[in-house]
């Protein structure tokens, strides 16, 4: 993806929900590392990184959705294929 064509603000927007999911998934792993920690905050903490990974995902995609397509077809990606991949993230 030419994410020079995503909007400067989608872009930092997804940075941030990012980091927020890699900052929940970290929480996570030092938990396991030390072996305690609450099975349901886990559980939450992983439900929440998944969910900001996936909204980064649909903001950029939306954002870049025309340059995504135009991108994908260049990659020889049939409309089907690449709304397979769109749904994924759905």
């Amino acid at each position: 993806m030419n994410t020079d064509r995503i909007p400067t603000e989608a872009r930092a927007d997804a940075i941030k929900r990012l980091r927020r999911a890699a900052g929940q998934l970290q929480a996570v792993a030092r938990v396991l590392e030390e072996g305690g920690g609450d099975c349901v905050a886990v559980l939450r903490q992983l439900a929440a990184g998944k969910a900001a990974a996936e909204r980064a995902g649909l903001k950029l995609l939306s954002a870049g959705l025309v340059e995504c397509l135009t991108e994908a077809r260049e990659d020889d990606l049939s409309t089907e294929e690449f709304e397979k991949l769109f749904m994924t993230l759905a």
